[in-house]
């Protein structure tokens, strides 16, 4: 089936209200040019997942934050996509309270920097993705304010591909129960000279050992 886009155009605004569920068919997609604002709340999420009553019951392709977007989306659950949501290039992005979750990738990140705050990601294939000189923010640099994303039992928590990531004291949850041969964070391509930062989160454990059998390549992570 050939693949469906749904576009907010440049210069337009799209709001949804809390509560709203919005099922997506197979192979169809949302892509922002313009504005997106998904507010939920705690008690009214908004729901975005694959009409699993469709005839192929497939996979949708997810939400895509191209170049000069906006979103703010929060207590928003996305689930059953390719990709959940994948932010390109330079964007402005409020993007917290979110919980992704049975995605081929939960967030993807493609030279782009997008700040993700207090999200559960879990049960996906990928957690992270990041690719192309993205370097996603889950902690700030400056005030070292606790993020605390929850990245939790997923096949890969965070893939990193010629990109960065900032994680140092961002207090997050990253880590896994599940019975295979997982990895919290993967390296496929070093990024930089020298280590990613990754002090003050939680893993599971507090054994360095264990934790470092985890991390790929391990002399890569401080």
């Amino acid at each position: 089936s050939p693949e469906v886009d749904n576009i907010i155009p440049e210069g337009s605004t799209v709001i949804i209200k809390p509560g709203t569920k919005i099922k997506a068919h197979e192979y169809s997609s949302l892509i922002v040019h313009g504005t997106l604002i998904a507010e939920g709340t705690e008690n009214h999420p908004i729901i975005f997942s694959a009409d699993i009553n469709g005839a192929d019951a497939g996979y949708w392709q997810g939400i895509t934050v191209p170049n000069h977007s906006a979103v703010s989306m929060k207590h928003c659950l996305i689930t059953d996509a390719e990709i959940g949501i994948l932010f390109q290039d330079y964007n402005e992005v409020t993007f917290t309270n979110c919980h992704l979750e049975n995605n081929m990738e939960g967030i993807g990140a493609k030279t782009s920097s997008p700040v993700l705050k207090e999200n559960i990601i879990t049960g996906n294939n990928i957690g992270l993705g990041c690719y192309d000189d993205a370097s996603p923010v889950l902690s700030d640099l400056e005030y070292e304010e606790p993020y605390r994303n929850g990245i939790i039992n997923n096949n890969t928590g965070i893939l990193i591909d010629k990109a960065n990531i900032y994680l140092n004291c961002g207090y997050n949850d990253i880590y896994s129960q599940l019975p295979t041969e997982d990895y919290f964070i993967s390296l496929m391509f070093e990024p930089y000279p020298g280590y990613i930062k990754a002090r003050n989160n939680y893993w599971g454990t507090t054994d360095l050992e264990e934790i470092y059998e985890h991390l790929n390549p391990s002399e890569s992570f401080l």
